[in-house]
């Protein structure tokens, strides 16, 4: 996608639509089963209030059919489509509609809600109503540019977020392991896994799942057991001998008939989440491999196959941007505030942008807070600031924020990060001091 197409393309589409009488505008609201179209001119008089048409190829057919009829009826010449967009269901129609040479756009769905009860004056919602809402603000030029679609990068932002919902699905079955099952049967087994879907974990919910099986054998004949499936090292067999003192003394109920069912359907259920993760990251990283910004993203400390996958896929074109602020606030980096006569509210990060860059970036951000540079400049930072959880966050979104310039620096210049650079600013400007002041408030939240 070219500079021209991305930036100025926009305005130039505000300018077509709201300067030439000759221009039709066709506003539709896209469900899961039908879709409503309403069409007005430039000078707002409706056209055609209301055509609803089945989400099928004879419905889009029909559709086409009856807007090039009313064109012709009404002597126009241009003509620009809107919608809003409802998840996936409105990208049938948009290819359709491109495929067909029709310029479109997209409307912001904050910005939808607040101009439907301008409409008539009611809170009222109802499909109709919602297809003339998108018009009236394609007449007011309160659109946003469509991109064209990419099937490379909209498919690792598929795959990513695949497997961002697999990873949601195993963080649940943790949940369950440990607050469902375990505390119930062995509560002692938690102080002595950090994870508890280690590989031993699982293990003893195939074999011993409660602390009552654990005390009918000896020590030996329990170690044998992982001996079958897993190369024990010292460390192994020490924590194993931990677990079975442990077990000796647990205060854990005795199992009864759905106990083993159970145990054996978690860690069946978690295994195949495990397989699926890998899959897919073994999918993605194949996918990539032959771009070379996907090498020059990877010598960004924090920024793994996956973080580097999703910046692509993301960002697609660094050459689309005027400045780095404008990727900052497709990622919800932007900062905002609330002000109301003398009151001014603390500024936080809008989080409006795209979810799936942010928690890219923020989960790159821990990762790099490992490398020893960065986390000299972290440490000294926080010191300034006070030791506490909330100026903690805070600085960790300052990380995340620094590593998306470094990310769209080392691609716009082409060449590796190094390391020596970041030393070298720390001396003549720190790395993380180019924030904005009044950051107060809760400026992370859930991600």
């Amino acid at each position: 996608m070219s500079k021209i197409t991305s930036i100025k393309g926009l305005y130039q589409l505000k300018e077509a639509i709201k300067n030439n009488d000759k221009t039709m505008l066709v506003g539709f609201d896209v469900s899961k089963e039908f879709s409503d179209m309403c069409i007005i001119d430039s000078a707002h008089n409706v056209l055609l209030k209301n055509f609803r048409f089945s989400n099928t190829r004879e419905g889009f057919d029909t559709m086409l059919s009856k807007v090039y009829v009313t064109k012709d009826s009404f002597c126009k010449q241009d003509i620009f489509c809107g919608f809003e967009p409802t998840g996936k269901y409105h990208k049938p129609l948009a290819l359709f509609l491109l495929q067909n040479d029709l310029s479109i756009c997209q409307i912001s769905t904050v910005i939808a809600k607040d101009n439907r009860r301008t409409l008539d004056g009611s809170w009222r919602k109802n499909d109709v109503k919602d297809a003339l809402n998108i018009t009236d603000l394609m007449f007011q030029g309160k659109v946003l540019f469509f991109p064209t679609p990419d099937p490379f990068y909209d498919g690792i932002k598929n795959l990513f977020s695949y497997r961002y919902k697999l990873s949601k699905q195993l963080h649940a079955m943790r949940s369950m392991v440990r607050n469902s099952f375990f505390c119930m049967y062995f509560p002692e087994i938690e102080y002595l896994y950090r994870n508890i879907l280690h590989s031993e974990i699982l293990l003893l919910l195939k074999h011993f799942p409660t602390a009552y099986q654990i005390q009918k054998i000896s020590l030996n004949k329990f170690i044998k057991t992982f001996k079958k499936d897993k190369t024990l090292t010292i460390k192994s067999k020490e924590r194993l001998h931990h677990v079975w003192l442990k077990a000796q003394d647990s205060i854990g109920c005795e199992p009864n008939i759905s106990t083993y069912t159970l145990a054996k359907s978690m860690v069946d259920q978690i295994e195949f989440l495990k397989n699926k993760l890998s899959l897919i990251e073994s999918e993605i990283d194949q996918l990539c491999k032959h771009k070379k910004d996907y090498e020059l993203l990877q010598t960004v400390p924090g920024f793994g196959p996956l973080h580097s996958a999703v910046f692509m896929a993301c960002v697609k074109d660094i050459k689309s941007y005027n400045n780095v602020r404008q990727i900052e606030k497709r990622a919800g980096f932007d900062l905002e505030y609330h002000q109301s006569g003398k009151y001014k509210g603390y500024l936080s990060i809008s989080k409006k942008g795209n979810a799936i860059l942010r928690y890219a970036l923020c989960s790159a951000a821990k990762i790099a807070l490992k490398n020893k540079v960065f986390k000299d400049i972290f440490d000294e930072k926080l010191k300034i600031k006070g030791e506490c959880r909330d100026n903690r966050f805070k600085l960790q979104i300052k990380c995340a924020e620094k590593l998306l310039r470094i990310a769209c620096a080392v691609i716009r210049n082409n060449t590796p990060f190094s390391i020596e650079h970041i030393l070298r600013n720390s001396v003549e400007q720190p790395v993380l001091t180019n924030v904005r002041v009044r950051l107060g408030g809760t400026l992370c939240g859930t991600i």
